[in-house]
């Protein structure tokens, strides 16, 4: 008689020699086979994973002998746990319990879309970017706002570039940050309404009146050509009369 398995073990023979014509039958004694569980070897973590949209495998091999459980598979960032559980004829010298990662997506590697050149305002300018990642291999991804990322935008008012910083939202399948720039541009400026004066001499200063208008200084000259001030020209004699004032903002 032989055993194979473990859940046989230990089985005791007994021999004898049969006897014969010229033989008497003769018992021998006895012996156990005794069969142990074979010794398993857990594996070791493999290299993380980067989140890329998939499921993607555990890449951990249980040895012969024994079977995996837990977490073999996983799509989103995070860690993981695989199990390996001995059969009955094999063991391991602890629970094997081998933990495996997938690492966030960087969002450097991103495309932010959608900003377009907008004219000063006065007040700060926002613009929702648009944000896809290249994910899963093959297709194009677009991320959620306040989910997969955050963003925030500085010099944003005055004229010149402003830039729009993307961030991965902790918590999220994705790490890092990617910039967006885009132009704030000049705008014209908004003329004041002007007045002429026109009264008899009293011996006082007289010049034009100018309400309103924005945007820039507003600067005067008495002739299309020279150079240009921000005190308003004014006359008082009848011989400085009359008096053309040129206004630009």
């Amino acid at each position: 008689p032989s055993i194979t398995n473990v859940s046989d073990s230990p089985m005791t023979t007994y021999v004898q020699v049969a006897g014969d014509s010229n033989h008497n039958t003769k018992d021998c004694g006895s012996k156990t086979v005794t069969i142990t569980k074979a010794s398993l070897t857990c594996p070791t973590s493999p290299s993380a994973k980067t989140y890329n949209g998939a499921s993607q495998a555990s890449g951990i091999t249980c040895p012969s002998g024994s079977s995996a459980g837990g977490n073999t598979s996983a799509t989103n960032a995070g860690t993981y746990s695989q199990t390996c559980t001995a059969d009955n004829n094999h063991q391991f010298a602890s629970t094997c319990s081998v933990s495996w990662t997938i690492n966030p997506y960087n969002l450097s590697n991103a495309t932010i879309s959608g900003i377009t050149s907008k004219s000063y305002t006065g007040s700060a300018i926002t613009q929702a970017p648009t944000v896809t990642v290249p994910l899963p291999s093959g297709s194009t991804t677009t991320l959620t706002n306040n989910t997969d990322y955050t963003y925030s935008t500085s010099n944003n008012t005055n004229v010149g570039t402003a830039t729009i910083t993307v961030s991965a939202k902790s918590g999220s399948n994705y790490t890092g940050s990617r910039t967006a720039t885009f132009s704030i541009t000049k705008v014209d400026a908004t003329c004041p309404t002007l007045t002429a004066y026109s009264n008899a001499y009293d011996g006082n200063a007289h010049s034009i009146t100018v309400s309103g208008g924005s945007g820039g200084t507003i600067q005067y000259r008495t002739s299309t050509t020279g150079t240009w001030g921000t005190t308003k020209p004014s006359i008082t004699n009848v011989s400085d009369s009359p008096m053309t004032t040129y206004v630009q903002v």
